[in-house]
């Protein structure tokens, strides 16, 4: 559906596309699920901020797949939209999914209003096994002109002038399995 939450402080979240409701086994937990003619996978979407750096941390898991047409995946994102189509900085945990390589990697992609591609950047990329049914947390900063993309043991950096503009949304996609959502955290960021 597309449920909207304004926290205390201004920002929003809104989950958008897929069906979204609480697990039934713990009521902090978010479960999003997907069928074919659903558009869009699943995507959280927190905004109501403006700042070039930022740190933003989520736990999640996935299910199994139950179909052959599934796929496994959580992409982080920053952008600054309208403004910027495409994204600053995506951060992908891809187990399975065709849309860009599997794996564990860092990107760039930049669009015309129409989504035409005109700045694709593969900034890192790494294989990965990531566990279906199994808790994962991920952790994407980005202050200046650095990225760095955490989970497990699992790091990417990337340093590119083209993230370090100032950001108003961060954006969580998910998969076409069932994926679950235990805490997301976002914080502005200052050099360490």
């Amino acid at each position: 559906g597309n449920t909207v939450s304004t926290f205390e402080n201004g920002p929003t979240v809104r989950a958008t596309a897929g069906a979204w409701a609480r697990s039934p086994e713990d009521s902090q937990v978010w479960r999003c699920t997907w069928e074919k003619g659903m558009g869009h996978t699943p995507v959280l979407s927190y905004r109501g901020f403006d700042r070039p750096d930022l740190v933003a941390e989520i736990t999640f898991r996935f299910g199994e797949k139950a179909e052959a047409w599934q796929h496994q995946c959580l992409r982080i994102a920053f952008d600054r939209r309208p403004d910027i189509t495409g994204h600053i900085v995506s951060a992908w945990a891809n187990r399975n999914n065709e849309f860009i390589e599997s794996g564990f990697l860092l990107q760039h992609i930049r669009k015309t209003k129409q989504k035409k591609v005109i700045e694709d950047l593969l900034l890192d990329y790494q294989a990965i096994s990531i566990e279906p049914d199994t808790w994962h947390t991920a952790v994407l900063e980005v202050v200046g002109d650095e990225a760095l993309f955490r989970m497990g043991d699992r790091v990417a950096y990337a340093r590119a002038e083209q993230i370090q503009t100032s950001k108003n949304l961060v954006s969580l996609t998910f998969g076409t399995t069932r994926h679950e959502v235990r805490r997301v955290r976002i914080w502005e960021a200052e050099p360490n």
